[in-house]
């Protein structure tokens, strides 16, 4: 356990199997907890002898608080826009072994190597994931025609236009219950801030925004939309 406190990543490299067992004995973990250990101590992964450095992907901040709304609200069913390296879609399942994942993401295997995939796998959760590689203005169309039992949880991540988030967000609310929660990353993105800004004032009779940390935005849904046709703010 000393190398995982020190950071000395030759000597987890050169122990990968040595640390592994260590954690697995001493701390009791199940997998998917142990890859969230090796991750959020040095932002990579293992496949097959392989160490996976990872680039792209939520922080432990944002991870934590995430598990922390699937479990405070029950949350089950969930869905993400964009799964890259998988780590939005390990904090997700291994919150509760309730949760099922459905991710978007037309690159999971061309950019991403499939890393996503592998890593779920490793961390023994790919039985409650399912992967569309389609993108998301086509996906979430038609998961709103096929679904019939509406999402609890919906993660946006995808492409951080203004015009793309806007368009991911209005699906969400399509797709999702009353009651359930809609986290969009990257907040203070450019794009993507002025997306959250107009949600904020034209989404506001029907969502509550939730306190979060300023890198992400949260809103729980609250209502249907019954705004007029020409309504603005």
């Amino acid at each position: 356990l000393k190398y995982l406190l020190n950071g000395n990543i030759d000597k987890v490299i050169i122990n990968k199997y040595k640390i592994r067992l260590i954690i697995w004995r001493k701390l009791q973990l199940d997998e998917s907890k142990l890859h969230k250990i090796f991750f959020e101590t040095f932002k990579r992964f293992i496949d097959k002898d392989v160490l996976i450095k990872v680039h792209s992907a939520i922080n432990k901040k944002e991870g934590d608080y995430i598990t922390n709304i699937i479990q405070r609200y029950n949350l089950k069913k969930c869905l993400e826009v964009g799964c890259a390296n998988g780590i939005s879609a390990l904090y997700i399942l291994s919150s509760s072994k309730k949760t099922t994942l459905t991710s978007l993401d037309p690159f999971q295997e061309t950019q991403w190597k499939n890393n996503g995939i592998k890593l779920l796998t490793n961390a023994k959760l790919i039985k409650r994931h399912t992967l569309i590689e389609k993108k998301s203005y086509i996906a979430m169309p038609e998961l709103l025609e096929d679904n019939e039992e509406k999402f609890d949880f919906i993660f946006i991540d995808g492409w951080h236009t203004f015009d793309y988030t806007l368009l991911d967000f209005f699906y969400a609310d399509k797709l999702l219950r009353k009651g359930g929660i809609i986290i969009i990353d990257d907040a203070k993105h450019l794009g993507v801030a002025k997306c959250v800004r107009y949600i904020d004032t034209n989404y506001r009779n029907f969502y509550r925004k939730l306190k979060s940390h300023n890198t992400i935005a949260c809103y729980k849904k609250i209502g249907n939309d019954e705004r007029p046709w020409n309504y603005h703010k």
